[in-house]
């Protein structure tokens, strides 16, 4: 089905309709004398209005809640509420007074609570309630009773509720105390539902509405005695039973081409209304084609009804809610924006608020344009979303911060202060110098504890340092300068490694007594190959931090990362020399899990351990933890690319004897953890990470020729660490090693590569045919002679090779 076929036919039929019911509302509150209305009348009365509410709903916002608001006004509060205060209530006792009073007091608390919740709960109480308040003091005050003596048995004697109106079954008060009883009760329970409830199928939607309505026609026909034969009801039923035909075969084929069929004929009979209307009071001022001797609305208002009802849910409701919602996410997620916004227009005409759809988006997609696509084009109440961290997680992977940013770390900050902190870091980043910056800078001395922070800190990060202080140049940068600075919230204890490509500092954060590993990258004005190399990774790693930081979550053999502060600009502007003070202030930075225990590296060297008949038990420990974390990562999609035995961490120290290391891993005392997730890539894109002791001459290779990243690499370098661990030597020869760099600094030069890449090549095959690994266990020696080949489609998967470690 046309989907904007279907959006305009139902606007049209809406409007139309709704110039329709402003006619009739006109005749209903101009040509009916409410003073007229008494016992007699009353069901006549009590229907017209509730059909018209009905109507008025089904134009509004049909869903059952709204529904059940107008079946208790229209049959219970109106035709009462008309009684008591025109003709009924001098003719009360006192104690029918009563339970009028009791009746209409509970209704004015009560359904406003019914607007704001709902539910099963809610249901089963409205239901108690029912029984013990709203029927008896109804049924009370329709019926004439005495109570001289409050006694258990004249409480007993007392009309009960349905029951005392069955007996008098052809009083017109009995007649609509039973109608109202049955009917005002089922509107109760459809107003004790959720706002969020909606029909969840054609029947629902629309077979049922219509039936109610036919049901209603029918009812004040016999009522009135305006039907005296099968022909009349034939006559003026017809079409609804064309409709509701139309509405079954719908349903039960499946077809949705009849929901425009439905709409068509509901359009085009309310149209040839509209023009019989015009058409009547062009010749006279009166209604006498609407005016009848016993009924205030001759009996074609009625069909008039039921075309309105079923009319306004045919277009809407030949689609489900829930059917609906499936192809708006689907719509989402190929981008295709204008039919979101349709699917969104008609779900918000069912009760469906965008704010409840971007809500459920976020907590079930990762599509981060059509996150943020909806966060910019509709007004968003995000108070109401039980989980933000999707939307925070899109903000820093798209690299964008929105307007209502100042909102959305407020609200985090009063749900979820783990992202607050992270969405505020990353805001701070940008150093955007604005109210954004303001109310980042408060949120995270708030976090902190610091509120005179929060007050007097707008202008500057660091308080004691004034903005003119001066910064040694990059080349000669000493990391000690961090040191008891405050960078994004962490407070700066000493320097724990300075690496070739990086700086590892040691953090705090006040109040929680945790400390963190903050890797700072080094960077330089002159185009050095670790200067690219640290830009590269920390400009890829701006755009896949959050998913980065969910797997090292989800996985407890991956060190844990803990946020990410990166803008590319930042670092461009102090890559280019002219301001360092940014680099002293807010640095690009990953906020890691501290791991106190050192890594494989350090292990390697102490020979005590080494030469322990634990050691081969030991390595095979670590590497099947390592193994575990490789298989994760692959099936996330992502490769490391840089496995190395510096990279695999303990939580603590291990120990210095092979016995104690071996239990202490065995029983998980000691944890081992694969660091360093800032490498890592998405399976086929491109990168620029290489260890060249550790990778396969096929990585280097990819960089020099913009090819993939692939597992295949990281299998490798598992094989070229665990040579490292058994053997206390790198697995690639020195050589190759030499060659790889050479085609490497080749290509950053500006000169031919392939020679160097293509002898790499050949040298590695000529040393893997003469490979030879003795003293080492014979089922080690296996996997790594099969993780290190050549060829990467020859080299075994990550899960085969934990299987190997396993047995």
């Amino acid at each position: 089905m046309n989907l904007r076929i279907l959006n305009l036919t139902s606007r049209a039929i809406r409007i139309t309709s709704t110039l329709v019911l402003i006619f009739i509302a006109y005749i209903l509150f101009t040509q009916i004398n409410p003073l007229n209305i008494q016992q007699s009348n009353l069901i006549q009365f009590t229907i017209l209005y509730t059909l018209f509410l009905l109507a008025t709903i089904a134009i509004a916002i049909p869903i059952p809640k709204a529904f059940g608001y107008s079946l208790v006004i229209g049959t219970l509060i109106i035709p009462m509420l008309t009684l008591a205060i025109i003709s009924y209530v001098k003719k009360l006792g006192i104690y029918e007074i009563l339970a009028l009073l009791i009746f209409f007091i509970f209704n004015a608390i009560y359904l406003p609570i019914l607007g704001k919740k709902g539910g099963l709960k809610i249901v089963v109480t409205t239901i108690i309630l029912l029984i013990i308040i709203v029927f008896p003091s109804f049924t009370l005050s329709l019926t004439k009773f005495h109570l001289s003596v409050i006694s258990i048995n004249s409480i007993y004697n007392l009309p009960k509720p349905f029951i005392s109106f069955i007996k008098e079954p052809m009083s017109k008060v009995s007649l609509y105390g039973i109608f109202s009883t049955i009917v005002g009760g089922i509107g109760y329970i459809l107003a004790s539902l959720r706002k969020t409830f909606t029909p969840v199928s054609n029947l629902t939607r629309i077979t049922i509405p219509v039936i109610l309505v036919s049901a209603f026609t029918f009812l004040s026909y016999n009522l009135l005695g305006n039907i005296s034969s099968f022909y009349g009801l034939f006559e003026y039923n017809i079409i609804a039973i064309a409709i509701l035909s139309a509405v079954l075969l719908a349903f039960y084929n499946k077809k949705n081409i009849y929901g425009l069929i439905i709409s068509a004929v509901s359009f085009s009979l309310l149209i040839l209304f509209v023009l019989e209307m015009v058409f009547s009071l062009s010749f006279t001022s009166t209604y006498p084609f609407l005016i009848e001797k016993n009924l205030p609305l001759s009996s074609i208002i009625f069909p008039l009804f039921l075309i309105t009802i079923s009319g306004i849910a045919s277009p809407r409701g030949i689609l489900d809610p829930i059917s609906i919602k499936k192809k708006l996410f689907t719509a989402l997620s190929k981008n295709e924006y204008g039919k979101a916004g349709d699917f969104i227009y008609i779900l918000r005409s069912l009760g469906i608020s965008e704010t409840d759809l971007f809500c459920e988006l976020i907590n079930k997609s990762r599509n981060c344009n059509s996150i943020l696509w909806m966060q910019e084009k509709y007004k968003i109440n995000y108070s109401k979303c039980s989980n933000l961290r999707g939307l925070v997680d899109c903000i820093m992977y798209k690299n964008r911060i929105p307007r209502d940013i100042d909102v959305i770390l407020d609200i985090l900050y009063n749900k979820d202060l783990s992202y607050a902190e992270k969405l505020a870091g990353f805001v701070l980043s940008k150093g955007t110098k604005d109210y954004r910056e303001e109310k980042a800078k408060t949120i995270i001395a708030k976090i902190l504890g610091n509120t005179q922070t929060a007050q007097n800190n707008t202008n500057t990060q660091v308080q004691s340092k004034p903005n003119d202080e001066k910064t040694p140049p990059l080349e000669k940068w000493d990391p000690n300068i961090w040191v008891g600075r405050e960078i994004y919230g962490y407070k700066i204890i000493k320097v724990l490694g300075n690496g070739g490509t990086s700086y590892v500092l040691l953090g705090s954060r006040s109040g929680n007594n945790q400390n963190y590993a903050i890797k700072i990258p080094k960077l330089s004005v002159q185009k050095n190959e670790a200067t690219r190399a640290s830009f590269t990774t920390f400009d890829d790693l701006s755009k896949e931090s959050s998913k980065l930081q969910e797997m090292s979550e989800k996985n407890n053999e991956i060190v844990k990362v803990y946020g990410t502060f990166v803008d590319v600009n930042t670092i461009k502007s102090i890559t280019s020399g002219n301001n360092t003070l940014d680099y002293l202030k807010s640095p690009p930075a990953i906020v890691m899990e501290l791991m106190e225990g050192g890594t494989l590296n350090d292990l390697i060297k102490n020979q005590i351990v080494i030469n322990s008949t634990y050691w081969t038990n030991i390595v095979k420990l670590i590497f099947l933890k390592v193994g575990y974390a490789l298989s994760f990562i692959h099936a996330e999609g992502y490769v490391h690319l840089d496995v190395k035995p510096a990279n695999i961490f303990f939580n603590k120290s291990p120990g210095n004897y092979g016995e104690i290391i071996y239990n202490r891993i065995k029983s998980g005392e000691i944890s081992v953890k694969l660091g360093d997730l800032g490498s890592a890539r998405k399976i086929g894109e491109r990168f620029f990470e290489y260890t060249p002791e550790y990778c396969p001459v096929d990585q280097v290779k990819s960089i020099l020729f913009g090819k993939g990243a692939d597992p295949s690499m990281d299998v490798y370098a598992f094989g070229a660490s665990l040579y490292k661990a058994l053997t206390g030597y790198s697995y690639n020869p020195p050589e190759v090693v030499n060659l790889m760099d050479k085609a490497i600094t080749d290509s950053l030069s500006g000169r031919n590569f392939k020679k160097s890449i293509e002898e790499a090549e050949n040298t590695y095959a000529t040393f893997y045919s003469q490979l030879k690994i003795p003293d080492v266990d014979f089922s080690l020696q296996k996997i790594i002679i099969s993780t290190v080949n050549p060829d990467p489609l020859k080299r075994p998967k990550m899960k085969d090779i934990i299987k190997e470690l396993s047995t």
